[in-house]
């Protein structure tokens, strides 16, 4: 009876190999050759890691030593579940099965609730709260990625939301070794936000590296000011990369930072989006403060659907130690951006520290050329440029001959012209092929190329 329970539960990691199979018993092994038959397990263990679970549960039923081998701990270190849309209900058996069976062995672990819907989301709790509590008894998890929950848009029972609360704050509460938690997308409601980071602040807030909190809390919420979320924040202590929303930072909150990670914190990701709150300003000296703290950090900074200067520059103030810049103005034909005072205050304030930049403008009713050309002649650690927006021939070609004189020194170089003419898109072909040669015998991603649908003579340079 025991060796059919584990002959289930390793059935249960695919649901079309238990339901093709038989179960082999040990004394009709299958004649898989005398040296096959009992190959080292160092060998099956390495044969089963290139295998999917419906291969490994296939293969462990051949005879009484690859089954065993199927047992090792290493095979099952690292696990995704894919919980939203038509997976829904396979992924609640193959994870319930699974905790039960290989839960101890566990390290990191993936869950993502993509596509989610009110008949989802219903299975999405209840399977949570079978799977959660079997896994807290038995993994020692370093990594927990747990994102898109999208709780504020999808989840309308709060009786629902309150369950998956619970089971995710007490299963949080028994992690004590997570190195790496990605909360990315939940949207959680303010109280429920706050509840779960403090439970992570418990448990583990000593040990964690990386900490991705993103969307963590539903937009329009002002977080920042919050006596209990700063206490929360305080408790991670070792953190050495995080990312956030700008409304989850105040001067209050960078001091915490300052005096908490001092010397630790490497990498800092900060998302800037339009619904979000972002009229409260952090100062320069702020900035300085935590730069001065760890001089080792990185700033990288995502505008979302955000596209005004009256909004990006004050937000962007100097001293910040700006390492990657990702702007995307969204649809807008009739705004007055004024993104060349963007792109100006960016290349006389971050020359020295920018390396990525990433720009999607939305600019055919204003001109950015030679604000865009001064920033490439500033900005000389540059080593991934993209951009999006509307430019002429002769603006990308003169930033194509700082990347040929090595005044530009890109390892990825994308630029996409959009509203060409024909006469224009032959122009940027010519480029396109010009500078080829260059950008294989440099080792560069170069790419040029146009926003435009056009017949296929002109579909590759």
């Amino acid at each position: 009876m025991e060796r059919r329970r584990s002959s289930s539960c390793k059935m249960s990691l695919c649901k079309s190999a238990s339901s093709s199979l038989g179960y082999v018993d040990s004394s009709m092994d299958v004649d898989c050759g005398s040296g096959w038959k009992y190959a080292p397990q160092v060998v099956l263990v390495k044969i089963y890691s290139f295998l999917n679970d419906t291969d490994r549960a296939i293969m462990a039923r051949v005879c009484r030593n690859w089954s065993l081998a199927f047992e090792a701990g290493c095979l099952w270190r690292r696990r995704r579940f894919e919980m939203g849309g038509y997976r829904a209900r396979t992924a609640e058996f193959q994870a319930s099965g699974f905790a039960e069976k290989f839960g101890q062995h566990l390290r990191y672990l993936t869950i993502s609730c993509n596509h989610p819907s009110l008949v989802t989301c219903k299975i999405f709790q209840r399977a949570m709260e079978a799977f959660l509590p079997k896994l807290q008894r038995r993994a020692k998890l370093k990594e927990f990625r747990f994102s898109r929950l999208e709780m504020d848009r999808y989840w309308r029972y709060e009786q629902l939301k309150e369950k998956l609360i619970l089971t995710l704050t007490r299963f949080l509460r028994q992690q004590f070794c997570l190195r790496v938690l990605d909360l990315s997308y939940s949207q959680f409601y303010l109280s429920a936000g706050l509840r779960i980071i403090e439970s992570v602040g418990l448990s583990c807030g000593h040990c964690l590296r990386r900490l991705i909190m993103e969307d963590i809390f539903h937009s329009r919420l002002t977080v920042y000011s919050g006596l209990r979320y700063k206490r929360a924040i305080s408790r991670f202590t070792n953190l050495r990369t995080i990312s956030l929303n700008y409304g989850y930072l105040s001067d209050d909150v960078m001091e915490i930072l300052r005096g908490n990670l001092a010397g630790k914190l490497k990498t800092m990701r900060v998302r800037v989006y339009r619904s979000d709150p972002h009229g409260h300003r952090i100062t320069k000296l702020a900035w300085n403060g935590l730069r001065r703290a760890c001089p080792s950090l990185k700033v990288k900074f995502n505008f979302e659907s955000i596209g005004f200067a009256s909004d990006i520059i004050p937000i962007l103030v100097a001293g910040i130690p700006l390492y990657e810049l990702y702007i995307w103005t969204g649809f807008d034909d009739n705004s007055d951006w004024r993104l060349s005072s963007i792109l100006n205050h960016v290349a006389v304030n971050f020359k020295d520290t920018l390396e990525i930049c990433n720009f999607e403008f939305d600019n055919s009713t204003e001109m950015i050329d030679d604000a865009l050309f001064r920033l490439t002649q500033s900005c000389v650690r540059l080593r991934s440029f993209i951009t999006n927006a509307v430019l002429l021939i002769s603006t990308i070609q003169n930033i194509c001959e700082l990347v040929e004189q090595r005044k530009l020194d890109p390892r990825t170089f994308h630029i996409t012209a959009c509203n060409l003419s024909d006469l224009e898109w032959a122009e940027l072909a010519y480029l396109q092929e010009k500078y080829a040669n260059m950008a294989d015998e440099r080792s560069i991603d170069f790419r040029l190329s146009s926003d435009l649908i056009v017949e296929s003579r002109h579909a590759e340079f």
